[in-house]
């Protein structure tokens, strides 16, 4: 059989505790400083936000540069519409040219 050794700072479902009472993610490190069990909050805090910040700018800048290639796209295609419209419109006016040509040579 296996036997279970016990601590005083690891429960029997392996969890460690600390023995100053302090609970957390640094929790049994123990680490102090100038008597704050949580040392690095505002260092973390600070990286977040600056990291948050950068991100937004990232963001924007791409949004932007979205906007710039849908802008060229839209204008593409108002001048391919301009153009189809042209030729659609010098198409109707052969089929009625061709098409009177016929009917005049047909009815003489």
């Amino acid at each position: 059989m296996g036997t279970i050794a016990i601590s005083g700072n690891v429960s029997l479902d392996g969890v460690i505790e600390d023995p100053a009472g302090g609970e957390g993610w640094m929790a049994g490190l123990g680490v102090t400083v100038a008597g704050d069990h949580y040392p690095y909050n505002l260092m973390l805090l600070a990286v977040g936000g600056i990291m948050q910040w950068l991100a937004m700018i990232a963001i924007l800048v791409a949004q932007n540069a979205q906007g710039n290639v849908q802008d060229k796209q839209v204008e593409h295609l108002h001048r391919l519409g301009v153009t189809t419209h042209s030729l659609v419109v010098e198409n109707t006016e052969l089929t009625e040219a061709i098409h009177d040509h016929f009917m005049k040579k047909s009815a003489s």
